[in-house]
């Protein structure tokens, strides 16, 4: 699912002024900017800038339009097109102070970025303004309407990459194999998750079709066993750093069998994402495979995918992999205030940590750790490495931030085959958040490195209040 995301940029201009004409008409406006020439040549360095941004998200960011404003009347102009239009967000440069107009920008009905430069050459005129609009929007609740930057084009990145994430979320359709889990995700008392799906379909654009673990289970009894899943098992083996003795070859290819049902399913009806009802259901017992291998597999793969049919738990693993551009892990959260860590722990970890196109984490072929059987893969998180974790309350109305440390990983404890444990700083807040905004029963999610920023970024566009600790 590769598509363009189209940026809008414009740029005020001063229209300067001679001589005392109404009194208090300045001679000169804030900003640098005394002529067109002057425009035009900051014009082409922020060209050059923007094609650095282009380069970063390799042809999936597009920045159009460079059109030079002077006045309202000429951003109100340009406003039922940029409506119209298929640009994602637009971002404005502000040569020139725009005091009397700025709210005109609101009419585009997209999201807007104001650009200044202020410490670095040459001084834009809208900083004038930067810090009282950023302080108006936040006290109106509007900041998912406006955000301000200032200086830092690798700041400008990381607010085009939140966009890109949630025009992204907008158009993924995920098929979802059974029902949702109803105890897991839900509200206290265990309702709600439906209303999740809801919440996600309202805020974030997305389709969900669902269809039945008896369709499933269907196919799956249908499929025999080919060269081609044999082919991928042994590829799989090839590479993993060793093999437990728990896992049987055959049980393992019935494994294999699932991803390969699973892949074709999310073809066959167009989807881009997955979640399915394994746990909660007789699925597993009833295929003698579970699903660990595929899910995590797919993840490699770029398509985000998520067990327990969890809604806010795979919602909140869609956030966190489209905005890392990374595959991330949903697992079962152990705090340990004491020592101020976490342990997160699942089966179905991916092993391309640290992006899509790099390489291989080491991983060792294990089991389903609860029924003993099957086959997963069971990843090692390289210790020192930053790491992010996420919770979602199931209303989507909070995420909870963390960051950490990788600590240790392959502790062996008898729980879910892959086990990462960092440290934190603030665990006695995040303990507090926890109480407030999220179920007992909840699924932490935790990416390769540090995103914080880039994540509440993407809540604060969505309504979704982040709190970092």
């Amino acid at each position: 699912m590769r598509r363009t995301l189209k940026i809008r940029c414009v740029f005020t201009a001063p229209t300067v002024k001679v001589g005392m004409a109404g009194g208090f008409t300045p001679v000169a406006e804030w900003g640098w900017a005394r002529n067109e020439e002057e425009i035009l040549g900051e014009v082409r360095n922020v060209k050059k800038e923007l094609k650095k941004i282009e380069d970063r998200f390799d042809g999936e960011v597009r920045f159009e339009g460079w059109d030079i404003l002077h006045n309202e009347e000429e951003v109100l102009a340009r406003s039922f097109e940029i409506q119209n239009s298929e640009v994602s967000a637009v971002v404005v440069f502000g040569f020139a102070v725009t005091v009397p107009y700025t709210h005109a920008f609101l009419t585009f009905n997209k999201p807007l970025i104001i650009f200044a430069k202020e410490f670095s050459k040459p001084f834009y005129g809208s900083n004038l303004e930067n810090a009282f609009l950023a302080w108006k929007f936040k006290y109106e609740n509007k900041s998912h309407w406006v955000s301000i930057v200032t200086d830092s084009f690798d700041w400008l990145s990381k607010k085009i990459n939140a966009i890109r994430a949630i025009s992204k979320m907008k158009k993924t359709k995920v098929l979802c194999v059974g029902p949702v889990h109803q105890l897991i995700g839900g509200k206290p008392l265990g309702i709600g998750s439906y209303e999740c799906i809801r919440e996600a379909e309202e805020r974030l654009g997305l389709e969900v079709e669902f269809i039945s673990l008896e369709e499933f289970i269907d196919e799956f009894n249908k499929t025999e066993i080919n060269s081609k899943m044999e082919e991928t098992y042994r590829g799989f083996l090839s590479k993993a750093k060793g093999k437990r003795p728990e896992v049987k070859d055959d049980e393992a290819l019935r494994a294999v069998k699932c991803y390969f049902i699973l892949k074709n399913m999310i073809a066959r009806t167009n989807s881009d994402a997955l979640m399915i009802n394994c746990y909660q259901s007789n699925l597993i017992d009833r295929l003698a495979a579970a699903p660990c291998f595929g899910v995590a597999r797919l993840n490699d793969e770029g398509v985000v995918a998520g067990c327990e049919a969890d809604p806010n738990g795979f919602v909140n693993m869609l956030i966190v992999s489209y905005t890392s551009n990374k595959p991330v892990f949903m697992g079962d959260p152990i705090f340990n205030e004491k020592n101020s860590r976490v342990i997160n722990a699942h089966c179905l970890c991916a092993s391309k940590l640290k992006g899509f196109n790099e390489e291989c984490e080491p991983y060792l072929a294990s089991i389903h750790y609860e029924s003993g059987r099957s086959l997963s893969q069971q990843t090692t998180w390289e210790k020192g490495r930053k790491i992010t974790g996420t919770l979602l309350s199931p209303t989507l109305d909070t995420m909870i931030i963390i960051k950490g440390v990788v600590t240790n990983s392959d502790m062996g404890y008898p729980a879910c085959t892959t086990q990462v444990e960092f440290e934190m700083a603030g665990i006695d807040e995040l303990w507090k958040q926890c109480g407030r905004h999220i179920p007992f029963i909840g699924h932490l999610v935790t990416v390769e490195g540090d995103h914080s920023e880039e994540i509440a970024e993407v809540c604060k566009l969505t309504g979704i209040e982040p709190i970092v600790v």
